[in-house]
Parts: structure tokens; C-alpha cells; sequence
């Protein structure tokens, strides 16, 4: 083939490109204008059919009937309440996860907070099923009532041919529409495997987050399991905790070891309507007893901030020959070495004599050791 024959071959290839460029666009512009006449016949139909939105005066909305909100997790955590749990791998999401649970299907006490008794459906979408049977046979075994049939419910990806549709889709809701009857709380475990795609994609989100306001207004609450990213955050986009009545953080502790089993600090980040002790952050360990796995929990003391440099909290004599070092224009680090006090002491002690005056708020002159000749 001639080498213009090859340039009319990539010339005809271009051409063709460019014309089904424009005919996928000319269709989607039909299609986006099909939904949006069908939008507005809907919304038309509403209207007369009254089911259009109509706000209300307020004296009318405050002689509502609506009914008194009670607790799943007295205080923090309401009926018809929409909740997050998240912390970094291997920290104990699952095992808290089913606590909660567990408690709640029998009317019991998860750490500090009492439990109403209601029917609870756990959605597991990554366990393997050997491992969640293993981890509920011991928290069951060491409760102290009987979990009653119908009142917790295990719908496990890992027994399932097809696994568990995905959340974030309008199909993968309806799929699982049918399980939600006689059910008071949903625990999904965790988002990032049954809500599947871009976390970071905010339109991925949207459809996930009216899921869970429907489930509200169909009288049920929401308890949502997430990973913890690098930065210690749940990972994604924040949206996500704006429509949350409660957000559990669990934290590894300092000096945690593997054989204190699941220890895990506790911090409520976010709570609707509640205050006082019962948000205190505590510390949680889970501990297995003759084939019964049980929790204990204590009070966490918060870290002071840091008070106020007060130089008589330091040796006089290092205190004289830092401030020395200081007042004859030594640096910061420079001072630290020759008094042998700390630099960040050091630094502290210098930033006190400035606020007193002493010492000029000033770069120091580095010193040097040298003489002029």
C-alpha cells in the first residue's frame, strides 16, 4: 500500500471517530431530554394527585403527632438514628459491630450504654463465614439472655452464591428490600464492600446516603461499619458524617499488645442530643473466657494541653545558663547544648523572656567561638 493510501485509511478512521463522537452525543442529548419530560409528568402527576411537597406553618408542624424518640444505645444512640462505627484494620470494627448488635437484639448493655430491645439484620459483605460464626459463638456465649429468634438476623456475602449487591445502586436496594421487614436496626458491615466503587466520588455516596434516609422514615436506624484512612479519619468523603446522628471512632492505645486481645480506645466524634459522661471516650477490651468472649471497660482520662512554660518548674542553675547562652545571642539549639537543658525547654524559656521583656523578639545572631584576629 502507497504512502498515501495509508494516509487516507487514518484520514477515514478520523472521520469515522468523530462521527460517532457526535452521534453519542446527539443520543445522550435525546435521552437527557426524555428524562427530563418524564421528570416534570411525574412531578405534574404529584401535584394532582397531592402528593406534591407542601410545607408546613410552624404553629401546623409543631401539632404534628409525631412519636417520642427513644434509644437503641441509651444515650448516644436513637431509634430511627443513622450511626457510623470506623477505625483502621485489624483495631476491632466486627467485634464491636456485632456487640452492639447483640446487645440490642436482647435488650443488654454494650460497654456503657443500655440497650432497648429490637430486631436487628447484620449485613457482613467481606468475613469470611467461618470467622463470623466463630466471633458470634463467643459473644453469644457470654451474654446473659438468650438471643430470641427473629431478633438477630445474619445475611452473610460469604454464603451467598451471588454475594451481596452493591448499596450504591437503585437495583442493589431493591435486592435487598425484601430482608428488611420486622426490622428495627440494619448494621452494614462494612461500607466499603457493600457500597462499592470510589469512595472519594461523591456521586457514589449520594444514593447510599437516601438509602439510609429512607430507612429512617420507615422507622429503622442505620449503623454503618468503615475503615479509618492514613490520616486516622474515616476514609472517603467527609458527606458522609453530615447526615449521622452518631460517629464511633475505636483507636488503637499506646502500647497496645496482641495478647490484651481486642483492646481498643473508644471516642464518640459525633452525638446528636446527648452530653456528660456517657460521651467520655473509654477504654474497651474484649477478652475470651471458657469459649465466652466478654468486654470490660474503664474510663479514659483526656490529655491535659500542655500548660504554660513556668521557668521555676526547671533547675536555677540550667535555667541561669540557658538564659545566659540567650542573652548573648545564642540560638535556640545553641543554648540547649550549652546549658544542657532541652531544646524544646529551651525554646519555651526564650519565648517566656520575650513575653517579659527581657529578651528581644528577634532572630538570634548565631555565636561563634572564633575571635578576631
Amino acid at each position: 500500500m502507497s504512502e498515501a493510501s495509508f494516509v487516507q485509511a487514518d484520514d477515514d478512521e478520523a472521520w469515522e471517530a468523530k462521527a460517532r463522537e457526535r452521534e453519542d452525543r446527539e443520543a445522550w442529548a435525546w435521552e437527557e431530554a426524555e428524562r427530563r419530560e418524564e421528570a416534570a409528568d411525574e412531578a405534574r402527576r404529584k401535584r394532582m394527585m397531592g402528593e406534591n411537597l407542601r410545607p408546613l406553618d410552624v404553629e401546623a408542624f409543631l401539632r404534628l403527632p409525631l412519636p417520642e424518640r427513644d434509644f437503641l444505645l441509651d444515650p448516644v444512640f436513637p431509634e430511627r438514628g443513622l450511626a457510623m462505627l470506623y477505625a483502621p484494620r485489624g483495631v476491632g470494627k466486627t467485634w464491636a459491630a456485632l456487640s452492639i448488635g447483640l446487645a440490642v437484639a436482647t435488650g443488654g448493655k454494650f460497654l456503657r450504654w443500655q440497650a432497648q430491645r429490637r430486631r436487628v439484620l447484620y449485613i457482613d459483605g467481606e468475613m469470611r463465614a467461618e470467622d463470623l460464626k466463630h466471633r458470634l459463638a463467643l459473644l453469644t456465649a457470654g451474654l446473659n439472655a438468650e438471643v430470641a429468634p427473629g431478633f438477630f438476623r445474619v445475611a452473610c456475602a460469604d454464603v451467598m452464591e451471588t454475594g451481596l449487591p452493591d448499596f450504591a445502586t437503585l437495583e442493589g436496594q431493591a435486592e435487598v428490600e425484601p430482608l428488611l421487614h420486622d426490622t428495627d436496626l440494619v448494621i452494614l458491615d462494612n461500607l466499603s464492600s457493600i457500597a462499592k466503587g470510589d469512595e472519594n466520588e461523591q456521586k457514589r455516596w449520594t444514593p447510599v446516603a437516601d438509602w439510609c434516609l429512607a430507612q429512617r422514615r420507615a422507622g429503622r436506624s442505620v449503623l454503618m461499619v468503615h475503615h479509618a484512612g492514613k490520616s486516622g479519619q474515616q476514609r472517603g468523603t467527609s458527606r458522609r458524617e453530615d447526615l449521622l446522628d452518631l460517629v464511633i471512632a475505636l483507636r488503637r492505645p499506646e502500647g497496645a499488645m496482641a495478647a490484651d486481645g481486642a483492646r481498643v480506645e473508644v471516642h464518640i466524634e459525633k452525638c446528636r442530643g446527648a452530653s456528660g459522661e456517657a460521651l467520655d471516650p473509654m477504654e474497651a477490651t474484649l477478652k475470651s473466657h471458657a469459649a465466652a468472649a466478654l468486654w470490660s471497660w474503664r474510663a479514659v482520662e483526656l490529655a491535659e494541653p500542655e500548660p504554660r512554660f513556668d521557668g521555676r518548674a526547671v533547675q536555677p542553675e540550667l535555667k541561669v545558663a540557658a538564659e545566659h547562652a540567650l542573652l548573648d545571642g545564642l540560638t535556640v539549639a545553641e543554648a540547649a547544648k550549652a546549658s544542657g537543658l532541652g531544646v524544646g525547654t529551651v525554646g519555651r524559656l526564650r519565648r517566656a523572656m520575650v513575653e517579659e521583656g527581657r529578651l528581644k523578639g528577634r532572630v538570634p545572631v548565631p555565636h561563634s567561638t572564633s575571635q578576631e584576629p
